[in-house]
This record gives C-alpha cells, structure tokens and sequence, in this order.
C-alpha cells in the first residue's frame, strides 16, 4: 500500500486536491480543512461553492474512491484556503 500526504492551497477557482494514477485503481481519499479557515467544497472539475460537496472548517471529508484518471477538486468562496490531503492506494 502506498499513502500520500500533501498540503494543498484550494484557491476561488477548481483546484486540483487529488489525481489517481493511470495504473492504479481505487484510490482512497480524505481532505481535512483547519478549523481556522473556511468551508472548502469537493467536486469534478466543474466545481462550484453551489454545487460542492461542503467540507466545513475543522472537519474532514468522507473517504472518497477515485478510479484510474480521476480527479478531485477543491473551491472556496474567497480568498484562499490551506487544506490537507491523505491519499492510499494499493500497488
């Protein structure tokens, strides 16, 4: 099993949180905002504060499964936001 950690800065337009490697299938994983800060939603590339999944300041995300390609985005509504990102998947 593999297991990544990075520190993402999630800006006003999509930003990229999370890619799953094209030989890899069923990548897991989790986004933790601090709780100073703002809400940080998750989506597709289309992404929006209307349509996101809202992950809100102190929390963290459900247990996402990405599969081979696809990609996990963040927005906020203003400014910025620091989040972290764990990600696992088997090799």
């Amino acid at each position: 099993m593999s297991v990544k950690s990075t520190a993402v800065t999630v800006a006003v337009t999509a930003t990229v949180l999370a890619t799953a490697d094209q030989d890899r299938d069923g990548m897991k994983v989790k986004v933790q905002v601090p709780a100073a800060g703002q809400t940080v939603y998750l989506g597709g590339a289309d992404v929006s504060v209307a349509n996101g999944f809202a992950v809100a300041t102190g929390a963290e995300s459900h247990e996402l499964t990405l599969s081979r390609g696809e990609i996990l985005y963040g927005i906020v509504n203003a400014t910025t936001q620091a989040v972290r990102v764990i990600k696992t998947s088997s090799l």
